[in-house]
């Protein structure tokens, strides 16, 4: 489990709450983020460097995040496509 699993975001009373991720589902994170909410969450996986495969770093892996950081960084980019798609139905109409 990440830390981003836990990541504590600050609601209006001040108080603190814990960032959903819903079992890394694209479709809530879809509709439960914003755009640059869901691009901020990719970019603090990919920044973690425990989320570094070692085996990349050592040139025996083609794959440079580890198994888990793939799987959330999957489900990021395909509810970051879903709002995509959105944005550009809604210039279609």
């Amino acid at each position: 489990m990440s830390n981003i699993d836990a990541k504590q975001t600050p609601t209006t009373e001040g108080e603190k709450k814990k960032r959903g991720v819903f079992g890394w589902d694209p479709v809530k994170l879809y509709q439960n983020y914003s755009t640059s909410e869901l691009v901020k969450m990719k970019q603090e996986i990919e920044a973690k460097p425990e989320n570094l495969n070692p085996q990349h770093l050592e040139g025996t892996s083609i794959y440079i995040y580890t198994k888990s950081a793939r799987k959330k960084l999957d489900a990021l980019s395909w509810a970051i496509s879903y709002h995509l798609a959105d944005k550009k139905a809604e210039t279609r109409t």
